[in-house]
């Protein structure tokens, strides 16, 4: 008795289980995870573009010099930037072309033997004499040798069907692989003429450029000189730095705040449903309770039953003088009740939500599609410069025209690569006064790297790089005199001396 209401127990139990939510897939969670990243990469790049806009209303009745290059340098680093990603799409082009026609060379050889075997087929019945069921049913011969036949002939006819069926799946997947290798041919010759078109693009900013450094030349050189520019500028990359910060501390508060809005709903989720669980378990032991007493009622009522029919065997017994010569009367057994079924209420799986990707001062940057920054400050002394060169500018030295040296300025030719010294993300990419084609990442713990004087910038706002990738590539913009990257690092928003935590090539 007990044994059936543990095993009607742990059907009940088995029944509460369904009440746990189902786990959620890899896919949904890593699609939200990329959902919450492009969000967050929107929002940080919206907040960017307002600090470029109160920067440049700040600033607008205060026209240089230099300005008149923002257009061409600005279209030279979006020209090189696109040739860039072109570059990129030819060579995944490229790649899925080369792995097509590696197919194409396996479906031909498969297509081969499929062609071969119904060659085969088609040659032994040639072989037999072109014999075909009608041939066999008309040709007189005796019975069992007609069956015979015509079962050898169901046969070969099976096998070439299947063989011609091959043959056709085979043609068709040649085809689809074919058809593929057409499109990545196409797409590989519409960025080839792209790639022409923004080199073409390139080559005239870059006379543009030239034209314009012709006719501001003289003004250049006399600003150059100017220490108060110089102050000016480096007051105007502190200011974008702190404007920076602050957008980067709003985000990682916003994202705070709803890490704790969703800790909050995790815990009312686990705590109703553990009282789900406490209530489900205490159904399934009320059930098991009745189910055993149901069943010791059914047990009291066969035993009743067994007691009566052994009084009625004793009466017949001694009315008869001895025992009755018919059999034994044997009480008729009392059914098992049939137990309603009981039904179990099942909770529903209440909405998990989601955790995305925090923005927190020391992980901003850290999503499931960039490598993570790591802890900053323990790189001191290991890090790379961003480029190969001359050093001609270090911090703390008196600049030529006045004032000191936030950072260091490595001379080094146009289009030298520019890499990454660690891994983060870009919080700044654009055109600022001084320093033309800027760009600024953010590594965590209030560390920032400032790349200055780009001839190109590859990355855009919100984009997350690894240590050592380009970046940029080494010019002249913003009015420098020589090319090269003028390269900062900044704590907490001040400059710090780069070479106390570079590893020097």
């Amino acid at each position: 008795m007990m044994r059936g209401a543990q095993r009607w127990f742990w059907v009940v139990a088995v029944l509460a289980g369904a009440a746990a939510p189902p786990a959620f897939g890899q896919a949904s969670h890593t699609l939200a995870e990329r959902e919450a990243v492009s969000n967050e990469r929107k929002e940080l790049r919206e907040n960017i573009e307002d600090i470029r806009k109160e920067i440049a209303n700040s600033e607008k009745d205060r026209a240089e010099a230099v300005d008149v290059l923002k257009a061409s340098e600005q279209a030279i680093s979006d020209a090189t930037r696109k040739l860039a990603e072109i570059k990129a799409r030819q060579d995944q082009a490229g790649t899925e072309l080369e792995q097509l026609e590696k197919q194409i060379v396996g479906r031909e050889a498969e297509m081969g033997k499929s062609q071969k075997k119904l060659a085969a087929l088609l040659r032994r019945q040639y072989a037999s004499g072109g014999v075909t069921p009608w041939s066999a049913l008309l040709s007189g011969d005796n019975p069992q040798d007609q069956g015979r036949t015509l079962g050898y002939l169901g046969y070969v006819s099976q096998a070439r069907t299947a063989a011609i069926q091959a043959v056709r799946v085979e043609l068709a997947q040649l085809q689809d692989l074919q058809d593929d290798a057409a499109a990545r041919r196409a797409e590989l010759d519409e960025l080839a003429q792209q790639q022409q078109a923004q080199r073409q693009e390139r080559v005239r900013q870059r006379a543009e450029r030239q034209r314009v450094l012709d006719e501001v030349g003289v003004r250049l050189t006399a600003q150059r000189k100017e220490a108060s520019r110089l102050t000016t500028d480096e007051e105007r990359l502190s200011g974008l730095i702190t404007e920076i910060n602050r957008a980067l501390e709003k985000q990682a508060a916003e994202a705070a705040r709803k890490r704790a809005e969703e800790a909050r709903l995790a815990r009312e989720r686990e705590a109703r449903l553990a009282r789900e669980r406490e209530q489900t378990r205490l159904l399934a032991e009320k059930t098991a309770r009745e189910i055993a007493a149901r069943q010791a009622r059914v047990a009291a009522q066969q035993q009743d039953a067994a007691q009566a029919a052994s009084a009625m065997r004793s009466t017949f017994e001694q009315r008869d003088g001895g025992p009755a010569s018919n059999p034994e009367p044997v009480a008729p057994a009392v059914p098992a009740p049939v137990l309603p079924q009981e039904t179990v209420p099942v909770a529903a799986p209440p909405v998990v939500p989601t955790v995305v990707a925090s923005l927190d001062p020391a992980r901003r940057g850290t999503t499931p599609e960039a490598p993570a920054k790591g802890n900053f400050a323990a790189m001191k002394g290991s890090l790379r410069l961003p480029a190969r060169g001359d050093l001609t500018g270090r911090f703390g030295e008196s600049r030529p025209a006045g004032g000191t040296w936030r950072g260091v300025f490595i001379r080094a030719p146009e289009e030298t690569p520019v890499h990454a010294v660690a891994a983060g993300t870009v919080v700044f990419s654009g055109w600022l006064r001084g320093f033309g084609n800027l760009l600024i990442l953010d590594h965590g713990s209030e560390y920032l790297t400032v790349y200055g004087n780009n001839e190109a910038i590859l990355k855009e706002v919100g984009d997350s790089v690894a240590g050592g990738e380009t970046v940029a590539s080494a010019g002249s913009s913003g009015g420098q005199p020589e090319s090269g990257i003028y390269f900062e690092l900044r704590h907490r928003g001040s400059p710090v001396d780069p070479l106390l935590w570079a590893k020097l090539r």
